[in-house]
């Protein structure tokens, strides 16, 4: 990870002051020209040679790592959220324990596909695409830094048993490897199956919906479904003159309607059964 001169000045300043030394002091101890040297570092301006620095590790009691890249969380939390931004391949089960836990809306990039940059909200007429896109790039940051913080102890006591140390590929592969795991246990439980067919329903869901919009089936829709065909598509023809390649676009879309229809209804029932399951689940933990 490239080291962020500023964070390194922080750290150093925070070392310098719980210690209690001026920047003349500090200097003298390490043999630096003055306290223009620390308090260059310490602005963020220029970070320290590595001479200096095992110098400053060494009467601070801290790791050159430390100086250059803060503690062993903060470095794989970073580096994780780094690898999600950048859609690295090694962090797949990240995002994939992400979109378990979390609302698909949220899921990495799913929502920003079709609705190009976040930074051009301008670009986007939709102001529902709007509303959406501002509460993913608030909330999206937030939810993934929770999910990390949840695991990060286990997570960094299984880092430091393959001796992973801050070597970025090594800390990648292996937390792929220990939210597969996370990955595989979700899937194993009731409940973290029941919430992926719920994702991928909606998925498929909220694609068909948009497939099937039509303003006449809307008004016919609105009364409930009809099942008939032809009396809807008899329906259509009262207010609309069509050409049999229409009738037949207009029957595409009855249909796949009709498919929506029955996955809400589907999705109703998923939820019946998950709060079927958490009653049983309390009354058990009751007794």
């Amino acid at each position: 990870m490239k080291i962020d001169k500023k964070q390194v000045g922080i750290r150093i300043h925070e070392l310098r002051t719980q210690n209690n030394w001026s920047m003349e002091e500090l200097a003298n101890k390490i043999k630096a020209s003055g306290k223009s040297t620390i308090n260059e570092w310490e602005k963020g301006r220029t970070i320290p040679s590595k001479k200096f620095l095992e110098q400053l590790a060494k009467i601070f009691t801290v790791s050159t790592d430390y100086l250059n890249f803060g503690s062993f969380p903060q470095y794989v939390t970073k580096l994780l959220e780094n690898a999600i931004d950048t859609e690295d391949e090694r962090s797949w089960y990240l995002s994939k324990l992400f979109y378990l836990k979390n609302n698909a809306k949220y899921r990495p990039s799913t929502l920003l596909q079709g609705l190009e940059k976040l930074n051009k909200l301008e670009d986007v007429d939709d102001d529902n695409q709007k509303w959406a896109l501002r509460e993913l790039m608030e909330l999206q940051p937030k939810l993934l830094s929770k999910l990390i913080s949840s695991y990060i102890d286990e997570l960094v006591q299984y880092l430091k048993s393959n001796n992973t140390n801050y070597d970025d590929n090594r800390i990648l592969e292996f937390s792929n490897n220990f939210f597969k795991n996370k990955v595989f246990e979700q899937y194993s439980s009731f409940a973290g199956a029941l919430k992926d067919v719920k994702l991928k329903l909606n998925d498929t869901y909220m694609t068909l919906a948009f497939k099937s919009d039509d303003e006449e089936l809307n008004k016919i829709f609105r009364h409930g479904k009809n099942l008939d065909q032809k009396e809807t598509l008899k329906q259509l023809e009262k207010s609309l003159t069509i050409s049999p390649e229409q009738e037949d676009l207009l029957t595409e879309k009855y249909f796949t309607r009709l498919l929506v229809s029955y996955m809400a209804e589907f999705n109703d029932e998923l939820n019946e059964l998950y709060f079927k399951f958490l009653r049983i689940k309390k009354n058990n933990h009751q007794k």
